[in-house]
C-alpha cells in the first residue's frame, strides 16, 4: 500500500490520531469534569505547600540578606506607627495640618502604634475572610457541578 494515497485518502478522525474514539458518554463528561477541577496530586501539593515551614529566607525581597531581624523590628514598629498616623491625619484631624500637628503633641507614640496595629490587623483578617469566602465559593460550585454531571 502506498503511505502517500492511504493518508490523503483516510479522514482524519478522533480514532486516527489517537487510537480510539470516545464514544461512552460517561467518559467524554469524566473528562469533562477533571478538566475544570483540580487533580488529587494538586491539590495534595497545595497542602503540602499550605503546611511548609516558612523561614526567613522566604521573604527575601523585604529582607535584606543579614539584616533581617532588624528589619523585622523596624517594620513592627514602623508600619503600624505610619498607619496609625495616616489615620489620625484623614479621619481624626480631616487632613488639617496644624491640627494634626496639635494632635502629635498631644498623643503618644503608643497610642498612635496601637491605633495603626488595629487597622491592619483589621486589613489582614478582611483580606483572609474574603479569600476564605472566595476558596469556599469556588468549592461549592465545583460540588453543583459535580451533582449535575
Amino acid at each position: 500500500m502506498d503511505i502517500e494515497n492511504h493518508y490523503n485518502n483516510t479522514p482524519i478522525t478522533h480514532a486516527t490520531l489517537f487510537g480510539k474514539q470516545d464514544t461512552d458518554v460517561e467518559e467524554v463528561t469524566q473528562k469533562k469534569h477533571t478538566q475544570s477541577t483540580l487533580s488529587k496530586n494538586e491539590i495534595l501539593d497545595t497542602i503540602k505547600k499550605m503546611g511548609k515551614e516558612i523561614t526567613l529566607e522566604d521573604a527575601s525581597s523585604l529582607l535584606p540578606e543579614g539584616k533581617e531581624k532588624v528589619f523585622l523590628i523596624l517594620y513592627f514598629f514602623l508600619l503600624p506607627y505610619i498607619s496609625g498616623l495616616i489615620f489620625l491625619f484623614t479621619y481624626i484631624a480631616e487632613v488639617d495640618f496644624n491640627l494634626f500637628i496639635s494632635m502629635l503633641d498631644d498623643h503618644s507614640y503608643f497610642l498612635t502604634w496601637c491605633i495603626g496595629y488595629e487597622i491592619l490587623m483589621f486589613i489582614t483578617l478582611s483580606t483572609l475572610t474574603i479569600k476564605n469566602l472566595m476558596i469556599m465559593r469556588k468549592k461549592n460550585t465545583n460540588t453543583l457541578k459535580l451533582k449535575t454531571l
